[in-house]
């Protein structure tokens, strides 16, 4: 399995579509939308390549619901082992 690491503005807008959810929506909207996250988070750090790329953006997409797509990118990091 691979590492995900969140970039800072995918945090800021991760949390900001939780709350807009939770005041507009529900809190079991909010919830049912972290769970389809975390899955889609899980699947990507043990498949990296599954989704559809777009290279001239060079990253990945996965649509996470029909409004909101998840944009990523592989990176290899170098380990001193």
């Amino acid at each position: 399995m691979n590492f995900v690491i969140w970039s800072p503005e995918a945090k800021r807008t991760f949390e900001s579509v939780i709350q807009y959810l939770e005041e507009n929506w529900s809190r079991k909207e909010a919830v049912n939308f972290i769970e389809r996250v975390y899955d889609v988070v899980i699947l990507i750090s043990k498949h990296p390549q599954i989704f559809i790329y777009l290279p001239k953006h060079r990253v990945y997409r996965c649509v996470v619901v029909k409004q909101i797509s998840l944009l990523y990118r592989i990176k290899k990091i170098k380990s001193n082992y």
